[in-house]
């Protein structure tokens, strides 16, 4: 254990009184618990004075603290990763020599003593949930699903006379997210804001009624985030900012109502520069990039026709659908100025999404001739994650909580406008186990020119 830790110590011969206060820094030792302390300041003498921490202690995945010793040791003074710290127990005084005992009964194979407990509460670092967080932004901020991208407009081709559509499309997510780490000492939150755009670069169908859509994306996405330990108070701030670019490939069964099947897929490569910067410590700077990539299918049914009280005609769709992402964005290993190893894992997680989307396709008749239509619309999902996102320092690791299953909800609507002008936005909670909560506000907007 972190007992046993080599380390500087003061030797104080006499007597101590007054106010010391004292600074420490790792010379790269990893970081370990501690059970009862690593002593640092030995006194000889009447112990009187106080020596107060100037600053934070940090090695490995913990903050130390120091503390004046318990009961017999109360005299000095130890660095310990824990809130409280044991009391040590005095050295037993030797045993005289026992009479021999002749003829000893066998006894049998003894119970063996239990070592010491080395679950004791520890005070983790909230930089490990910085390094989380930008993991988890990384690797999800740039998923995306088929009807995020949707928004098609028709227009008329001046030389031909055929109808055809433009397929260029950009949308808007802002986000925030709250999560806690498997110890429930570290609670962080996150703002996060995504910018996508894209558009078809071929289209063809391969038996008339069917169509196929290949197309290239790219985006921007920044994600700042904040966590905060309830043990020790310190907090931890953590940006990443980054860029993706892909491909796409849409398939419809029926090219013109778009009703029946549908296939969606998609591959990007996205990269980013992450900073995280802990309290009363140097701000830490490092890269991380992957791919990332989907598969969706879906199958859009018309349930229902009617006429609205105000002059509406309605039809009523539903849609399930289901999405496997895989995602692979990795950070670079990263020594930080104070020695620690950090090495970020969950790159890798599969991401499966089961759910369904219902929603109204409404067209008023005074919007005849307009081309004026608006579709809201309410879906839920369930998600499922095959890794949590986790972050190992000196090879303690700290793991997201909560996130292995998510329900969500999204509600919003999707128009046109005009002939030239299509919108949609949706608002969606994300909630699961251990508080994780997400909310999301997206918007996206075509204009035809």
């Amino acid at each position: 254990n972190g007992d046993d830790s080599v380390t500087d110590k003061l030797v104080v011969e006499g007597d101590t009184s007054g106010t010391t206060a004292v600074t420490v820094n790792n010379a790269g030792g990893t970081g370990a618990k501690t059970l009862n302390g690593i002593e640092l300041i030995h006194v000889d003498g009447k112990s009187e004075g106080e020596f107060v921490q100037a600053g934070r202690i940090v090695a490995g995945a913990y903050d130390y603290t120091l503390a004046r010793g318990q009961g017999a040791n109360s005299g000095n003074w130890y660095l310990t990763s824990g809130s409280d710290s044991p009391e040590l127990q005095p050295e037993p005084d030797p045993m005289p020599n026992p009479e021999p005992n002749p003829n000893p009964e066998p006894n049998p194979n003894p119970t063996p003593t239990p070592g010491p407990d080395l679950n004791v509460d520890n005070d983790l670092r909230p930089e490990a949930g910085s390094y989380i967080a930008n993991l988890a932004a990384a690797n999800t901020m740039f998923t995306t699903r088929l009807h995020e991208r949707l928004g098609n407009t028709y227009y008329t081709d001046m030389v031909t006379g055929e109808q055809k559509q433009t397929t260029m499309w950009m949308r808007h997510e802002g986000g925030h997210n709250k999560w806690r780490d498997g110890s429930g000492q570290l609670k962080t939150q996150s703002n996060r804001y995504v910018l996508q755009l894209g558009g078809d670069v071929a289209q063809w169908s391969q038996n008339g009624s069917d169509s196929w859509h290949v197309g290239v994306m790219a985006g921007y996405g920044n994600s700042d985030s904040k966590t905060i330990s309830s043990r020790t108070g310190y907090r931890a701030k953590a940006s990443v900012n980054g860029y993706s670019t892909g491909l796409y490939a849409t398939w419809y069964a029926d090219d013109e109502s778009r009703n029946g099947a549908y296939l969606d897929s998609w591959a990007q490569y996205s990269w980013f520069d992450n900073t995280v910067k802990g309290d009363d410590l140097q701000s830490e700077s490092y890269k991380s990039k992957g791919f990332t990539a989907s598969l969706e299918a879906g199958y859009k049914h018309k349930l229902a026709e009617f006429n609205g009280s105000q002059g509406t005609r309605n039809e009523w769709y539903v849609q399930p659908q289901a999405q496997v992402t895989w995602m692979g964005v990795k950070a670079d290993k990263h020594r930080e100025s104070n020695g620690t190893l950090v090495h970020s894992n969950g790159d890798g997680n599969v991401q499966t999404r089961l759910g369904v989307k219902t929603w109204l396709k409404s067209h008023h008749k005074m919007d005849d001739g307009k081309s004026r239509e608006f579709q809201p619309f309410v879906e839920v999902n369930w998600l499922h994650n095959s890794k949590d996102f986790s972050t190992s320092m000196d090879g303690v690791s700290v793991t997201q909580d909560g996130a292995r299953n998510i329900a969500e909800i999204k509600t919003g609507v999707e128009g046109q406008l005009n002939a030239n002008l299509n919108v949609w936005g949706n608002v969606g909670v994300q909630v699961a186990d251990r508080g994780y909560n997400d909310t999301s506000a997206m918007v996206g907007i075509k204009w035809q020119f």
